[in-house]
């Protein structure tokens, strides 16, 4: 669906046909809310990306390494060591955990990194401890996430997601409109509507990838 067929369900659904209440720019604002609540929610738009670590240096910039970057998916973090000359995976950890496993961890020297930390709200990605010599170079580190959806242009624009969940971006501004007019009865229904359809896209998604599985297995036997 176009943003424009997408906004004209949504003033039906909340029961005007003109801007009253609800301005063009609201609804297509909410409308890009709904697209990146559904790529974090539902972690779509993957991809497998690498930067160059530097000698010694634990922390790296997120919008510098990843422009688009929205969270760390499935794949999770590696880093590559030229001395055995294989990828290794890191483990993740909080701030937090790392007070209390590791309590000198920013005094750490370097090393092979063994963990990762990704603090989206500072911008900050960091590797501990330090990479060392063998894992420095260019792209020696390489990350599975999703990157955030792209922006409608124009009216003309589709959302930047499954053809399926364009329903979703639906249910998510119409809620958070009657939401802004304080109808929270409304509000509820829709919302219980917006996650009911990315739970039942996970649901589908993870069935179809695990009977593809199967029957993979099956035809090899």
């Amino acid at each position: 669906m176009t943003r424009q067929v997408l906004r004209t369900t949504i003033r039906k659904k909340l029961g005007e046909s003109t801007a009253v209440f609800w301005q063009d720019s609201e609804l297509n604002q909410w409308m890009e809310d709904a697209q990146l609540d559904i790529v974090w929610r539902a972690k779509l738009k993957r991809t497998r990306g690498t930067f160059t670590t530097t000698l010694a240096t634990a922390r790296y910039i997120i919008s510098t390494i990843f422009p688009s970057f929205l969270r760390v998916v499935g794949g999770g973090v590696w880093i590559y060591d030229s001395s055995d000359l294989k990828w290794h995976q890191l483990d993740y950890k909080t701030k937090d955990e790392m007070k209390v496993t590791y309590p000198d961890w920013p005094n750490a020297t370097s090393a092979q990194p063994i963990i990762y930390m990704v603090e989206p709200d500072e911008d900050i990605f960091e590797l501990y401890p330090p990479p060392n010599t063998y894992c420095t170079g260019t792209n020696y580190c390489r990350v599975y996430h999703s990157t955030k959806p792209i922006a409608m242009a124009n009216d003309n624009a589709s959302p930047d997601l499954p053809q399926v969940l364009h329903p979703a971006v639906i249910d998510f501004t119409v809620a958070t409109g009657f939401e802004s007019r304080g109808y929270g009865d409304l509000a509820n229904d829709h919302w219980s509507k917006y996650y009911d359809k990315i739970k039942s896209y996970l649901v589908e998604k993870n069935y179809s990838e695990d009977e593809e599985i199967v029957m993979q297995n099956y035809r090899n036997i």
